[in-house]
């Protein structure tokens, strides 16, 4: 049986381990930062810096969780709550951020950081509260057992229910994520295509009433 609880300092490893492994193929991220690797064992461990020190800030304002089956972590998601405030340059240097200038340059840190910027606009200009799914990934060993939306249903949504929140948002660059979310009841409220150097990124935001 899977049960659910926030990350712990001890599982940073482990999670920003499995988000690394999930997100690598995934396009915005290898579209982006992964053109500078010409060494998959590089640009992985490049990832698994990003989400480590990504987690960390997050899980000082935020909401950061982890479903466990069988003593192992096997899934994960990350929440922006509304009543935080977003996480700065200060925390993410805090949490270790200088150390990615050792395995790409600024320039491209700052690229990247405008394209998750632009990504993100359909939501922003949104006036009220809302919640904000920043990550979900299931473990690449676990994935096809529906795990992805057990952690939906049964931690994401009742977490944000928990917290007063009456909806849920996010976006999304996958055309098998498009499907996957409507499958969980998600509404497509915008479709857009980002601009990235010479590379033009689908960009999809969905958002969930509870």
């Amino acid at each position: 049986m899977i049960f659910y609880r926030e990350v712990k300092k001890e599982d940073l490893k482990k999670v920003s381990k499995l988000y690394a492994q999930a997100f690598k193929e995934y396009c915005y991220i290898k579209c982006t930062v992964g053109n500078n690797f010409n060494n998959d064992d590089k640009y992985l461990h490049f990832l698994e810096m990003l989400f480590f020190i990504n987690i960390k800030a997050y899980m000082k304002k935020h909401i950061c969780l982890v479903g466990i089956l069988d003593g192992k972590i096997v899934s994960s998601a990350v929440l922006k709550n509304p009543d935080r405030s977003e996480i700065g340059l200060f925390e993410y240097i805090f949490s270790g951020g200088i150390k990615l200038l050792k395995e790409i340059s600024l320039l491209n840190i700052l690229s990247f950081l405008n394209f998750m910027d632009d990504s993100q606009k359909a939501f922003k200009s949104i006036r009220r509260p809302i919640w904000y799914l920043e990550a979900l990934a299931v473990d690449k060993l676990y994935q096809g057992k529906k795990l992805g939306s057990k952690m939906i249903n049964d931690c994401v949504i009742p977490c944000v229910i928990d917290h007063g929140g009456k909806e849920i948002f996010l976006i999304t660059n996958s055309e098998i994520n498009r499907k996957f979310y409507t499958q969980n009841g998600f509404a497509e409220f915008s479709d857009d295509v980002i601009h990235f150097k010479n590379i033009n990124i689908n960009n999809w935001s969905y958002f969930k009433k509870l």
